[in-house]
């Protein structure tokens, strides 16, 4: 299923019309229409991708999981389904194992592998908060 798809048969669940769809996400008639029907572009030909603030939106003014929304969208979830411990423990198992790293190599990809992972983290919450928010 695309996004178009999905969004057409969740307004219709919702018994909403386009109109009314648009007027609560805030966006045009014609653009929910255009992603419904998945038009491409006039000039570019390209397929439509919503921004990723509008996939929100929708999502949440028809009552949907947004994360399934920005999948279809061909967007990352907003969250992430495990732990830092348990994603710790995973990774460290998997240098343990790993023969071809030193000692000194593994702390250190170890180090960046946890900030990395704090940042996206932050990153998630913050765009939790936004979504809240808006």
């Amino acid at each position: 299923m695309n996004f178009g798809k999905w969004l057409y048969d969740k307004r219709k669940a919702a018994r909403l019309t386009q109109g009314e769809l648009a007027a609560r996400a805030h966006i045009s008639t014609s653009y929910v229409s255009t992603l419904e029907r998945q038009q491409n572009h006039t000039v570019t030909g390209a397929q439509p991708q919503p921004a990723r603030e509008v996939v929100e939106k929708l999502a949440k003014v028809l009552g949907e999981n947004i994360d399934d929304a920005l999948n279809l969208a061909g967007y990352l979830p907003t969250r992430l389904d495990i732990e830092t411990t348990e994603l710790d423990a995973d990774v460290r198992l998997q240098l343990l194992g790993a023969k071809n790293f030193s000692e000194d190599e593994k702390r250190e990809f170890m180090e960046a592998f946890q900030i990395a992972y704090a940042i996206a983290k932050k990153r998630i919450a913050d765009r939790k908060k936004q979504i809240e928010d808006s």
